[in-house]
């Protein structure tokens, strides 16, 4: 990540008034660690160096990337299986959903790793919306 795309991270979260933001990247140059270390909001996760975050922690961010892209997908929250219009024939569940069930297993076996690259897939599956 360059300083650019950190500094557009940090307008983001000042405008939405978050308290703490999690940068997902593969690197990130000598300027921008510096930037996360003195900004006291952010932290970076790599395939390199990853902050150690409980499961429970993870499950929480799990969760809500799981809300946003089922009410991104579904227009809201399904409470069924037949209220989820991103399934598809061949994809049962759908993507969203079989993510959440397999971190709620990771979660159940504290695997973090695991529950990391949930995240991650989570995080794909948003960047691939057609809106964003």
């Amino acid at each position: 990540m360059y300083v650019s795309d950190i500094e557009e991270v940090i307008e983001d979260v000042e405008d939405r008034e978050v308290d703490e933001a999690v940068l997902l990247g593969k690197r990130l140059s000598v300027a921008g660690r510096r930037i996360v270390r003195n900004k006291g909001m952010l932290n970076f996760v790599s395939e390199n160096s990853r902050p150690t975050y409980s499961p429970v922690e993870l499950m929480l961010a799990v969760g809500i990337k799981v809300e946003e892209l089922c009410i991104a997908r579904c227009g809201k929250l399904p409470t069924n299986e037949e209220e989820c219009k991103s399934r598809q024939k061949w994809e049962l569940p759908c993507q969203v959903r079989r993510i959440s069930d397999d971190a709620d297993f990771h979660a159940e076996m504290q695997w973090t790793d695991l529950l990391i690259q949930d995240f991650s897939k989570l995080v794909e599956l948003e960047k691939a919306q057609p809106n964003k």
